[in-house]
């Protein structure tokens, strides 16, 4: 996939697959050929990847540059490289804008005489206003179009880009004869005459200049061309989509969900690692000797008894549904206790991102057929269009089981996407194989929207657990020591180190340091990771066969 992708998800209308109730005008994929019904590809939006965004945010930022082979700048692709955020910046439908200007050529320069206020030029490729003895009222610009209705800009611009105003979004012949003079006509004025395309092709049986004039003289004067086509040319422009968001809530938001930890290098880089990345990379310091023992406490390792993970918006329709008629917590959540009983408050990780269901589409008619496409449909719970915070999401190309249909202008086009046509289907997770991948963004191990069985490999799984299991075991303690610490030590310790003491080993939870006396006062925490025993024991299964005489 590309840096930019559109996926299936609409903006407002409902998607589904009914091979045997067509309805003209509805979401219904399915293809007969006759009636007017599928996908309105104006409800698609464009996807652009977080590792853009972060591209945006150096370049914008001269003070702000991502460190290499840290998380937000990897060597190798991360999940950062893989997911992306819907531009979707208002309600409803997509607002497009047409492509570039396409010259309207081929005027016949035997049709010129010496008496026409309109002269065509020696490019071939518009008119001048060639007679000072006459005042040219009213230039315009006429098409007939060919039988297929197409959407097309007209421009009117003098050699210097200014001219006449440039009527938008014609549909069909256009003949206006009032057009606004945003530039008076003059002897020697050059004028060219403009389309501009949107998603289809713009095809003119005829298309005429035409100048009304007065003074010593009046009439009207004109040129014609015929069979004149342009090519299907249109801009979506992403500034003007990207979801409203600060900067700051935008890294925040990553930091929460990947378990993040950031710090500034000496070339003044800033350095992004996971957690469990941070303290793999950490050194050791046994400090027994430079413990001050009259002053020491041990206390629970958390001032919390449960900790929330959530994202900040569920609101669309079928993540809103799971939530009442299915779980307690909202979809991709997890609430994680242990069965330690600790005192104290809920912490939250709350990501300020939307995180939807996406639906696998079954023939209607027949449910035993899965059409192998999955959607989503971001609406709310009464199907009205919803904004919400910004949406992220995996894209994964899948090969359709079925025709898609496709409308437009409420008219079928009879072109429909193939059968095994890779189309890209928005997704929680990296892949729909699970024997390829079973990462996630959930936190929970939510059913697979596609697959229909649970993904083990969550984000808690993948960049919480390790810390969290270990510091709510109920033999955590946090504990609290000080320390006079050499200048040595002092000036190479870092926060990611592991800390001994009298053969116990520790992991900073956070350290004070007066630099004039070396004194240190250290929170820390045991370093136990249940998770290491775990690993251990599943070695010493897998090198054990089937065999049971064997063990």
């Amino acid at each position: 996939t590309a840096d930019y992708a559109l996926a299936m998800i609409t903006a407002g209308q409902r998607l589904y697959y009914d091979s045997e109730n067509p309805s003209k005008g509805s979401g219904n994929l399915y293809y007969n050929g006759t009636t007017a019904q599928g996908l309105k590809p104006q409800q698609l939006k464009y996807a652009v990847k977080l590792s853009k965004i972060l591209e945006a945010i150096e370049s914008e930022y001269a003070s702000v540059t991502f460190a290499d082979n840290s998380f937000f700048n990897p060597s190798q692709a991360n999940d950062l490289d893989e997911l992306y955020m819907w531009l979707h910046r208002k309600n409803d439908t997509v607002e497009i804008t047409a492509g570039d200007n396409q010259v309207v050529g081929g005027f016949n320069p035997s049709e010129n005489a010496t008496s026409l206020v309109l002269k065509v030029q020696s490019d071939n490729e518009g008119v001048m206003i060639d007679e000072s003895t006459r005042t040219a009222d009213v230039l315009t610009f006429e098409t007939v179009a060919a039988s297929e209705d197409f959407e097309y800009d007209i421009a009117i611009l003098r050699d210097t880009g200014s001219g006449y105003q440039a009527y938008q979004s014609q549909i069909g012949n256009f003949g206006d004869t009032t057009m606004t003079i945003l530039d008076p006509l003059v002897d020697g004025y050059k004028y060219k005459a403009y389309i501009r395309t949107y998603e289809s092709n713009a095809s003119f049986t005829t298309m005429s200049w035409k100048c009304s004039y007065s003074g010593a003289t009046s009439g009207q004067d004109s040129f014609s061309v015929s069979s004149k086509s342009f090519t299907k040319s249109y801009y979506f422009n992403v500034s003007e989509n990207i979801p409203e968001i600060k900067v700051i809530d935008f890294l925040s938001g990553l930091f929460k969900m990947f378990n993040l930890v950031a710090y500034v290098n000496d070339d003044g880089e800033i350095v992004t690692q996971t957690l469990d990345e941070f303290y793999r990379k950490g050194g050791r310091y046994d400090i027994s000797q430079y413990i001050d023992v009259s002053k020491s406490s041990v206390d629970s390792a958390l001032p919390f008894k449960e900790i929330f993970f959530k994202y900040k918006d569920t609101k669309t329709i079928l993540a809103e549904q799971h939530y009442q008629e299915i779980s307690t917590v909202e979809w991709g959540g997890l609430e994680y206790t242990s069965d330690t009983d600790l005192s104290g408050d809920i912490y939250k990780v709350e990501p300020p991102f939307h995180h939807a269901k996406y639906e696998k589409l079954l023939d209607v008619s027949n449910t035993n057929f899965s059409t192998n496409v999955q959607v989503g449909y971001f609406v709310t719970d009464n199907e009205e269009a919803y904004l919400g915070d910004p949406l992220i999401f995996y894209i994964v190309p899948q090969a359709t089981a079925i025709q898609i249909g496709y409308t437009k202008d409420g008219n079928l086009i009879n072109s429909p996407i193939s059968v095994g046509t890779n189309v890209n289907m928005p997704s929680n997770s990296k892949s729909f194989n699970a024997a390829t991948s079973e990462e996630n963004i959930n936190f929970n191990a939510e059913l697979n929207e596609f697959t229909g069985t649970a993904f083990e490999d969550t984000l808690f799984k993948r960049y919480y657990e390790k810390y969290i299991v270990s510091v709510f075991n109920r033999r955590n303690r946090l504990t609290k020591v000080t320390a006079y610490l050499p200048v040595k030590i002092l000036r190479e310790i870092e926060l990611n180190d592991t800390i001994t003491i009298n053969g116990r080993n520790y992991i900073i939870n956070s350290m004070q340091v007066d630099i004039n006396s070396g004194k240190t006062e250290f929170e820390l925490l045991n370093k136990y990771n249940v998770n290491a025993i775990w690993e251990q024991v599943e070695d010493t299964w897998s090198s054990i066969t089937d065999n049971w005489i064997d063990v």
